[in-house]
């Protein structure tokens, strides 16, 4: 089956014509969904937000991996808004 990307992340893509469906490679989390995807009124569930696809910052490479240093990611990510 071919990995597509959904949200930002590395997905599967099912589709029966009436559903269609993301499932995240990593978490299997299912996000997009759509109901009566065929019909001019489809159904979507659930909310994606707007910033789902931006870039993410990993406190462990950046800062290490230590109570500290995930203190000062928070500080960080406080000042940088």
């Amino acid at each position: 089956m071919k990995i597509d990307s959904a949200a930002g992340q590395e997905a599967w893509r099912l589709s029966n014509g009436e559903t269609e469906l993301a499932l995240t490679v990593n978490g299997g989390h299912m996000a997009p969904v759509k109901f009566f995807a065929d019909t001019d009124t489809p159904v979507e569930p659930y909310y994606m937000s707007p910033w789902q696809e931006e870039g993410r910052i990993r406190a462990d490479r950046w800062f290490g991996g230590t109570h500290f240093s995930q203190r000062r990611f928070l500080l960080y990510a406080l000042r940088r808004g």
